[in-house]
């Protein structure tokens, strides 16, 4: 979460705070990708947080304010990747954005890398990579079982991972080829370590009808819960297009 209000933002409001990057200049400015808001930058000696907007609009001129990820390149370029408005470059620092996906299948980017080799997406229809800021896109899915990818990272050794939902994939030749990898083995832990283990949908606690509508509308465009099981469960009304609480409805439902 983000405290501190960024400009033209309510004091009291906070805001879900979804990937967080420093620039390459290392002068203390940072992006934080959120759920709601879009992009935010922070620049030292200043009084606080900026919302960057300007430009991030799909296709159909909805502005995109749900940023699941963000990467920068060797250039200074921030790459955002969208709940399901694709994928914008900013060449200067978020004061303007273009849209560089609209040549991939899929609009819900789930993972962005940026190495020496490309930059790689991950999406909701497979993985692809461009080396020209989204000219041209190559898919990289040979060996996936599903396209529908979770998450991307690389490891320190170059070697890149794609969570599906069929399981976890490996691929060490830049995503020419994946190997799925075992769903159980053993591994060795030395005295200190720790195991960190992140399950989807955990059972929560409270009253399901206080929790708050922004965090539940980012569930759903997240696609962790449907429109109807936030109504149902947690009594908020979303709508789309773009995605939004319907604050009325809800306050109603909530009421019941």
């Amino acid at each position: 979460m983000l405290d501190e209000p960024a400009a033209g933002m309510n004091a009291s409001e906070k805001v879900e705070l979804r990937k967080l990057l420093e620039s390459i200049r290392r002068d203390g400015t940072l992006y934080a990708g959120t759920s709601g808001k879009g992009v935010l930058k922070f620049k030292a000696n200043t009084t606080g947080w900026v919302r960057l907007h300007d430009g991030l609009k799909d296709h159909e001129g909805m502005v995109e304010n749900f940023i699941r990820v963000l990467t920068i390149d060797r250039e200074g370029g921030i790459y955002a990747g969208t709940f399901d408005g694709g994928v914008f470059r900013s060449p200067d620092g978020g004061s303007t954005w273009r849209p560089i996906s609209r040549a991939l299948p899929n609009d819900s980017i789930r993972g962005i890398i940026f190495n020496s080799r490309g930059l790689f997406v991950a999406t909701g229809h497979g993985i692809f990579k461009t080396t020209d800021k989204g000219r041209q896109w190559v898919p990289l899915n040979n060996g996936l079982t599903s396209m529908a990818v979770q998450v991307l990272v690389e490891s320190p050794s170059g070697s890149l991972y794609a969570g599906t939902n069929a399981g976890a994939f490996r691929s060490d030749d830049d995503g020419k080829s994946w190997s799925q990898l075992p769903t159980k083995f053993t591994r060795p832990l030395a005295k200190g370590q720790a195991v960190r283990h992140t399950t989807a949908a955990a059972g929560g606690y409270g009253d399901p009808l206080r929790r708050d509508p922004d965090l539940v509308l980012a569930d759903v465009v997240d696609g962790k819960v449907t429109p109807e099981g936030a109504e149902r469960d947690y009594g908020v009304v979303v709508r789309r297009a773009p995605w939004r609480v319907d604050i009325e409805a809800t306050t109603r439902m909530r009421k019941k």
